[in-house]
């Protein structure tokens, strides 16, 4: 969105462990397509997204979004603060992001491909969660 422009915005927390969206994995079982995630975890991630989500007043959105989204992490106890001040190890940021778009679709926009821009980080917390700003 550019600066000027007349924006509305709502900000949601959620918390919880953040899970990276992963790949998809597709095998054939007695004659069935079955389709799963290499990160069993991220479904019920989502589903946590979609709770907080409930409270979502605007309908879904039909133009263009905007979306700051910070996800938190807790600090590994092998890692020092001094040494490492960022999570600049896995989850992959771009995967943390993709699951939280896939929670957002059909209930704060219709499709993902609405997202026009999006400011992605992680950091150390002591609270694990999504801190997300949504902008239209």
């Amino acid at each position: 969105m550019r600066e000027g422009d007349d924006v509305s915005s709502w900000s949601f927390t959620v918390k919880g462990e953040p899970q990276p969206k992963g790949s998809a994995r597709a095998f054939v079982r007695n004659g069935r397509a079955i389709v799963t995630s290499d990160n069993p975890g991220v479904r019920r991630w989502e589903e946590t997204i979609r709770f907080v989500l409930q409270d979502w007043p605007h309908g879904i959105l039909t133009g263009p979004v905007s979306l700051v989204m910070v996800f938190t992490l807790v600090r590994p106890a092998s890692v020092s603060p001094k040494r490492r001040p960022f999570p600049t190890v896995r989850p992959d940021v771009d995967k943390l992001a993709r699951a939280g778009l896939d929670a957002m679709s059909g209930v704060v926009f219709s499709d993902d491909a609405q997202v026009i821009e999006a400011l992605v980080g992680k950091v150390y917390g002591e609270v694990p969660g999504l801190a997300c700003e949504v902008r239209w």
